[in-house]
Formats: structure tokens, sequence, C-alpha cells
């Protein structure tokens, strides 16, 4: 199919899920500067995201940065778990193969890992910094409270 029906299709789906929001729900509740501000964002981030050159290599350069995190953590697994830790399919160095998929030994060290990491930002005061930053942004521009935003954002 042609890229542009996708796009379409997506547009689509943006202002049917905005217009199934506003018909079931109770409409003297809405926040405006909310709907709109939240509106808006999402438009900012699609244009900063797929039409300006340099936030795509910023964004490609934290995936890389994620990735090289996650090949670390599974490099880990495989030290102290061994072939249990390969996924299906994979071989190591000296032909041992994977048995399956096994959750405890091939997802939870990475779970695992990136929870101390976050544990470890947390201590430093850098994640505190963080969620205040993103709370002070979405109360001005969506006028949500910072617990609000901590809450979506982990949802």
């Amino acid at each position: 199919m042609d890229e542009n029906i996708y796009r379409l299709i997506s547009l689509t789906g943006f202002f049917l899920v905005a217009f199934i929001a506003w018909a079931t729900g109770s409409r003297q509740k809405i926040n405006v500067k909310t709907i709109m501000g939240s509106v808006v964002l999402a438009w900012v981030l699609g244009v900063l995201t797929f039409w300006v050159s340099w936030s795509r290599s910023a964004l490609q350069w934290g995936n890389d940065v994620l990735v090289a995190i996650l090949t670390a953590s599974q490099k880990g697994a495989l030290f102290l778990f061994g072939p249990l830790a390969l996924g299906p399919g994979q071989t190591m160095p000296d032909g041992s193969a994977s048995i399956g998929f096994i959750l405890a030994f091939q997802v939870f060290p990475s779970v695992i890992f990136f929870s101390a990491a976050i544990s470890g930002l947390y201590y430093l005061g850098i994640m505190q910094a963080v969620v205040r930053f993103f709370a002070r942004i979405f109360y001005r521009l969506l006028a949500l409270s910072g617990a609000e935003s901590l809450s979506a954002a982990a949802n």
C-alpha cells in the first residue's frame, strides 16, 4: 500500500479517538487547556520526530545508547546463566544451543538491570530533577499536576 494511506489512517484514528472521548464523556468537566495542549504537543512531537533531522539524530543516538545498555545486560545474563539466557534459535560461540524461551533467564535480567539503573539515578538525585522538569512542562502546557503527569507516564 501507498505510504500516504497509512498517514491518512493515523490521522483519522487521531481524530476518531478524540471524538469518541468527547462523545462519551462529561463535556462540562473537560479542561480545554489540557485537550488543546495535548493536541498541540502531539503535533509538535510528530513534527520534531519525522521532519526535523537533528531531532531524529538525537532520538537515534538515544536508541543506540539504550540498545548498548540492553546488550550489556544480555551479555551479563549470558555470563551468569550460560545457554539458559539464549533466545530460541541462538547458539553460544562454543556451540551450545538455547533450550527455548525462559522468562526468568532472558527477560528478568534486563528488568533488574533497568530497575537498578533507575534506582541509582534516584539515589544521585537525577530522576527527581527529570520528574520535576517534566512536571513543570506539563503543568504549564496541559494544566496537569506533577502527580497526574507521573501517573500517566508510568501507565
